[in-house]
């Protein structure tokens, strides 16, 4: 009897392991909850902690009015503030601090041009007004079509009258018609 060379005689036994390891695999519960369809995601809205509840010392207090901010949870901005450093106590008028308003005067915060918006608004729209040549060779790759005639209103209703008067219908005589151009396969589908 021949003998099998050995990577043949191994195949179904790694092929067995496999479905073997494979089979526990799937039964574990923590890789189910990490890859499976219990999978939890973090909760997007558990990033603020809340106060904890707490039952009032006195109990004669009157029940909080809707709308009123809480008395025990803090401001989230008065919350960064102190967290970061800023004191309430060096701030100026204006809310900012003190060392806030040092660094906006080296910067030259202090001397904007009020019309800074308009003077934006004006040189955008020189660039605007150069671009508009190619932008428009993109969106209207056709060349315009010329206009067409206009029609002399009174000459018309003079017309008008005088085939009335004739007996003839409307549309005797030099009447001005409008010839519409054929259009493209794709056109007036956008």
């Amino acid at each position: 009897m021949p003998s099998m060379p050995m990577s043949r005689c191994l195949r179904p036994v790694v092929l067995t392991g496999l479905v073997a390891a494979t089979a526990m695999l799937g039964g574990c519960d923590t890789l189910r909850s990490t890859f499976g369809p219990s999978k939890k995601p973090p909760d997007e809205f558990a990033v603020l902690t809340k106060a904890p509840l707490v039952l009032p010392p006195d109990f004669t207090l009157r029940p909080p009015e809707p709308g009123a901010p809480s008395r025990v949870e803090t401001d989230p901005r008065q919350k960064a503030a102190t967290t970061l450093g800023a004191s309430t106590a060096s701030s100026s008028a204006g809310g900012t601090t003190v060392a806030e308003e040092d660094f906006l005067k080296l910067a030259g915060a202090d001397k904007v041009d009020p019309n800074i918006r308009q003077v934006v608004n004006a040189e955008l729209s020189q660039f605007i007004e150069k671009d508009k040549s190619f932008v428009d060779t993109l969106l209207f790759w056709r060349k315009p079509e010329p206009p067409g005639t206009i029609v002399n209103a009174p000459a018309e209703a003079q017309r008008l009258r005088a085939t009335a008067s004739a007996g003839d219908p409307p549309t005797t005589g030099n009447t001005p018609t409008i010839r519409r151009r054929d259009r493209a396969l794709l056109e007036g589908i956008f």
